[in-house]
């Protein structure tokens, strides 16, 4: 399994925070490496909350929330064609910023094995333009 943890400190509120990461079709906006979004359940979003989508470099993904707890975290368990992954994000106060983190988990199966030695850093450089891109998206 490969880990990769990469964290950030935002000039919001965790509320803010939380609205522009768990909401996927809000997230699809200010995410370069995100499209297609489709939901496959019901809104409101909550546990149990189904999406498939398009993520650069890792291709056509499908991903259910098994944790989805407002203004605190949330986490997703998803399925591609290179593996299985669990993602996982925190938004912690701290004064008048927020510490966002993200954990990703891949395990990677098949032809995602061959990937091996590059998706560490494919999942490093991806955790950072995804917090980048957030900050600029919360803080502009």
């Amino acid at each position: 399994m490969i880990t990769s943890v990469k964290s950030i400190s935002l000039k919001t509120t965790p509320e803010l925070a939380f609205a522009a990461v768990s909401d996927p079709f809000t997230m699809e906006k200010w995410y370069s490496g995100m499209s297609d979004v489709k939901e496959l359940t019901n809104f409101p979003l909550n546990k149990g909350s189904v999406f498939t989508c398009k993520i650069k470099f890792m291709g056509k993904m499908r991903f259910e929330f098994n944790s989805f707890q407002p203004y605190e975290g949330l986490i997703h368990d998803s399925v591609m064609w290179l593996g299985t992954g669990n993602h996982t994000f925190t938004f912690v106060p701290e004064g008048d910023t927020i510490l966002f983190t993200q954990i990703m988990q891949l395990k990677l199966r098949g032809f995602g094995w061959l990937l091996w030695p590059f998706m560490k850093l494919i999942l490093n450089c991806g955790l950072e333009k995804q917090n980048n891109e957030l900050k600029l998206f919360l803080e502009s």
